[in-house]
């Protein structure tokens, strides 16, 4: 079984699924034309009196291991190179309340509900696929960011920072091995 997600609301995160490349933002001729930002890493650029996304569609695929137990919860998020919180891109699972157990994304992004909302489905159960759609600023890519996520499954052990994955135009593709209930992680570009 596959999951599609990523179609929720604007918010104000970097991949909500909906702005496409080059796609007009709504931009205002009120404001000065320069270096402005709509989702958080996302750049706009003035263009023809509105502001422009720079950047690409990232699909990212996670599949689980077969595990016995309840489905994970899955945060999928942006770090700078020292590993710093920058922002959510999905959280698989919908029951706030477990959010705490996504250690590493919960302690960056303080648990906000404004870092989170419209960027949510539901957990994912064992050996299944979760596959979303993001939108990511051009400037990111070989830059040192990196994709990460933490899983927990309820009644066992969670896991901080599972997958790894420096956010790079060569790395699209290349599946990461999770140390927990991640079998593989992937991006393409």
């Amino acid at each position: 079984m596959q999951v599609q997600a990523g179609a929720g609301p604007a918010g104000n995160g970097l991949g909500n699924g909906q702005a496409q490349t080059g796609a007009r933002t709504g931009g205002t001729r009120a404001r000065p034309p320069g270096k402005a930002r709509g989702q958080p890493g996302q750049l706009l650029r003035w263009h023809d009196g509105c502001y422009e996304v720079k950047g690409r569609e990232v699909t990212l695929t996670t599949e689980l291991k077969n595990y016995n137990g309840d489905g994970a919860y899955v945060a999928i998020y942006l770090t700078d190179a020292k590993g710093r919180y920058q922002d959510i891109l999905w959280i698989a699972g919908k029951k706030s309340k477990y959010y705490k157990h996504l250690k590493d994304w919960a302690r960056g992004s303080r648990k906000q509900r404004a870092e989170y909302d419209g960027k949510t489905g539901a957990s994912l159960t064992s050996g299944h696929t979760l596959t979303t759609t993001v939108d990511l600023d051009d400037a990111l890519f070989d830059a040192g960011y990196q994709l990460r996520l933490d899983t927990a499954v309820e009644d066992q052990r969670d896991q901080r920072a599972e997958v790894i994955a420096p956010l790079t135009t060569a790395g699209a593709g290349q599946p990461v091995a999770g140390r927990g209930y991640v079998k593989s992680f992937t991006y393409q570009l």
